[in-house]
């Protein structure tokens, strides 16, 4: 997905955006210490939930399975943004 700006969860979330700057560095923190698939990363002020670098390869493999099975010709954006970053 795209990231999303401090602002905007700041307002979906009711919070002011100290608050929430906080609240996502302590889930970003989380991310960090188990072994999840995810993480969060700040890209300029703003927030994407990504998958881990480490998880690339498995990615790559399955837009490769899924491009050969598609009869449209698919765009290629099966794997998420964050292989870009």
């Amino acid at each position: 997905g795209d990231s999303v700006e401090l602002e905007k969860i700041a307002k979906a979330i009711q919070q002011d955006t100290e608050t929430t700057r906080k609240i996502i560095g302590h889930m970003m923190d989380g991310y960090r210490k188990k072994d999840r698939g995810i993480q969060i990363m700040e890209l300029d002020g703003a927030y994407q939930l990504c998958t881990k670098q480490e998880l690339y390869p498995y990615l790559i493999r399955v837009q490769a399975a899924e491009e050969v099975a598609l009869t449209d010709g698919g765009d290629g954006d099966a794997v998420n943004h964050c292989l870009q970053a």
